[in-house]
């Protein structure tokens, strides 16, 4: 065929023209194997253009009026999959104007959606051979529609909650994200590595509207490519990234300001978002053995300055999230773990123990390490330390998915009878307590043996000081608030430690002053009373008999759920007693703000009397309900003792008088010596 196509120059004008039809014959019909046409037109094309006259079909034209004809006739039909490559590399050789090149470049791309990744980078190939003067901005257009359908649209981190995975249903499509990556990394390297030249692809880049860059990830992970082609792309690819944030920050702000702008605006970027995912995931997933070498650097940053712990705390978690086997195998995740430790506070160490939750739903390594870790703080003499623990029991427990409505109790009975001096992640597996009964373990055992051993750990938070206290009850109700089957244990829990401060047969209904100890020089809040009443009632919110029959599986009628509904019910009622209430607080308003430990004390007890009315103020308000009579009435007393003791609390005003009375003799004496001293003066 080569030979052949070097004698067509020679061949009559006649024969071109027929060899040409065809040619392109044989492309509408898609019948030719070898693709012969791929050389022989061209050749065929060119030569005509240099006559100035043919007959065709029985009327004459020009050479350049029959090769339009013939690329209209082209661009028309239509091409299959495994036509493109040649087609292209057809339209490179020959001699195409500028009308016609564009025509060519956009049919060519419009296929690009629907080719499969192994094709694409060959054709993006012979695209950028045939684009290397001009309309090379289409086939860069096309290509970030392309991989923002299939890559960067699903990069985006999912919201931090309790139902997430580390696989969606999104994540079954047709093509495997190890294909996409290395397609995407193919044609980078293509429109980096010479098929184009590179001051094209700034001088483009440059052009793009800023708008819209943030929109095309893919043009961002271009600018970041050539970055490293020089001094001169750095800057030009860093500026064209700077340019587009500072567009699309003056955009929110003209969006705040106008509504008309709002509604015509495309909605906002969070660029920090998409560069995260650019800068890390991108890396991770075209390059697994660079996932390493980026804990690493993250592990020497975890360790540094607490005040920027949080943007590498969300690197880790988006590392997690998108590419959970490639960091759960490296040794230096666990490293990040057991070096987490508090400064100043505990909340950015805590940040970093929640990042790695996607992890947990799979990795029983990572759930022992983070369950080792926290059960070693949690026994720490530093308070921070302690509310480090708490945090990551937490997480962990918010984190794991259990059935909405089941019982734990057949899986307790199951493992009761030989397994009960052993812990259930830290002294042995879940699954050797399967394999010793002789049963097969799933995903559902080993969750609910998680969330028993979480809760069983949580007791020990209750014996703590204050701190650790006020963010068990602030925080375990959203942690567990999905999970029906744990409501037993956790009530059960909370009825034990409320019934050390709260009895039936005390005249007073709290016991405030175990709440409080006394020192010699202060005084300190051991239980936030407060709290736990709200924690209870947001327990108790909700929950029809039904369900709580199906929860509770205790046949014992006073169950955790009833004895605490008792107890809280009894509370309400004894604490809305007007002449109970001033009985207990009518010296409430003397001496807080002595110095006093004692006076300390008074402010702290008088603190949890009012947190707690505000508890049983919102118990009643979760529990009201179109059926309710006497919660509004109830909520209105409750009120009105929360501003009588308020009242109570306020000092006397009679020394503030007395000093306005001082002020007033003062000024007095000071005009009447004024008047004598002038009347000896004219004396």
């Amino acid at each position: 065929m080569s030979r052949t196509c070097l004698e067509l120059s020679q061949q009559p004008v006649e024969d071109l023209v027929r060899w040409s039809n065809d040619s392109i014959q044989s492309i509408i019909d898609d019948d030719d194997v070898n693709m012969v046409w791929r050389d022989v037109l061209p050749e065929c094309l060119n030569t005509i253009l240099s006559h100035c006259r043919i007959t065709h079909c029985g009327s004459e034209m020009s050479g350049i009026a029959f090769q339009e004809q013939c690329i209209r006739t082209l661009c028309q039909c239509r091409w299959t999959d495994k036509q493109l490559v040649q087609l292209t590399a057809m339209f490179r050789d020959m001699q195409l104007p500028k009308n016609d090149h564009k025509q060519v470049v956009n049919k060519i791309c419009s296929h690009l959606i629907d080719v499969q990744p192994t094709t694409l980078p060959p054709l993006v190939l012979q695209l950028l051979k045939l684009c290397k003067t001009y309309h090379i901005e289409i086939v860069l257009a096309h290509l970030a529609h392309y991989f923002n359908i299939r890559i960067y649209a699903k990069l985006e981190p999912p919201p931090s909650d309790s139902e997430s995975t580390t696989m969606e249903i999104e994540d079954f499509v047709q093509y495997s994200t190890s294909e996409l990556n290395k397609c995407l990394s193919t044609c980078i390297y293509h429109l980096t590595q010479g098929a184009t030249d590179p001051e094209l692809i700034k001088k483009h880049l440059k052009l793009w509207s800023k708008s819209q860059l943030l929109r095309s990830p893919f043009l961002l992970d271009l600018a970041l490519a050539i970055s490293d082609k020089g001094r001169d792309f750095r800057t030009a690819s860093l500026d064209v990234i700077r340019c587009a944030i500072e567009q699309n920050i003056l955009d929110q702000q003209k969006s705040k300001e106008s509504a008309w702008v709002k509604s015509i605006s495309s909605p906002s970027v969070d660029v920090s978002s998409v560069l995260k995912v650019l800068i890390t995931e991108r890396l991770s997933k075209s390059q697994p053995d660079t996932t390493r070498h980026i804990l690493s650097q993250l592990a020497d940053r975890l360790a540094g300055d607490s005040i920027a712990l949080r943007q590498y705390s969300d690197c880790l978690y988006v590392l997690c999230k998108l590419t959970p086997v490639s960091v759960e195998r490296c040794p230096q995740l666990s490293t990040i773990i057991e070096n987490c430790q508090p400064t100043n506070e505990y909340h950015s160490a805590a940040a970093v123990l929640d990042a790695v939750h996607p992890l947990l739903s799979f990795s029983t390594r990572i759930r022992d390490t983070i369950v080792v870790v926290c059960r070693k703080r949690l026994y720490s003499r530093d308070s921070l330390h302690r509310c480090l623990a708490l945090s990551g029991f937490l997480s962990v427990l918010r984190h794991i998915k259990l059935p909405r409505v089941t019982t734990l109790s057949n899986s307790q009975d199951q493992y009761s009878d030989n397994m009960s001096n052993y812990s259930y992640l830290t002294q042995i597996t879940v699954d050797v307590h399967a394999t010793q009964q002789g049963t097969s373990v799933n995903s559902r055992v080993r969750n609910e043996a998680m969330c028993m051993e979480v809760v069983s750990i949580l007791r020990r938070c209750l014996i703590q000081d204050a701190s650790v206290k006020q963010l068990l009850y602030s925080c375990i109700y959203e942690s567990s608030k999905e999970k029906l089957a744990l409501y037993e244990p956790i009530l059960e829990l909370l009825y034990e430690h409320l019934s050390k401060y709260l009895s039936e047969h005390d005249q007073s209904i709290i016991q405030f002053e175990k709440c409080v100890q006394l020192n010699a020089t202060t005084a300190v809040l051991l239980e936030p009373i407060g709290q736990l009443l709200f924690t209870i009632a947001q327990y108790l919110r909700n929950v029809e008999e039904d369900d709580l029959e199906e929860i509770l599986s205790s046949q014992n009628p006073d169950t955790a759920s009833a004895h605490l509904k008792s107890k809280l019910e009894t509370a309400l009622t004894r604490f809305t007693e007007s002449e109970q209430l001033t009985a207990h607080s009518s010296d409430n308003g003397m001496g807080l703000s002595d110095l006093t430990p004692e006076s300390r004390a008074k402010c702290l007890k008088l603190q949890q009397r009012l947190q707690c009315l505000e508890a049983l103020i919102g118990h009643q308000i979760l529990q009201w309900t179109a059926a309710s009579t006497n919660s509004a009435n109830t909520v209105n007393r409750l009120y009105k003792c929360y501003n009588e003791l308020l009242e109570h609390t306020k000092g006397s005003p009679k020394l503030s008088k007395k000093g306005k009375v001082s002020m007033n003799d003062t000024k007095e004496m000071r005009k009447s010596q004024t008047s004598q001293k002038s009347q000896k003066g004219e004396e």
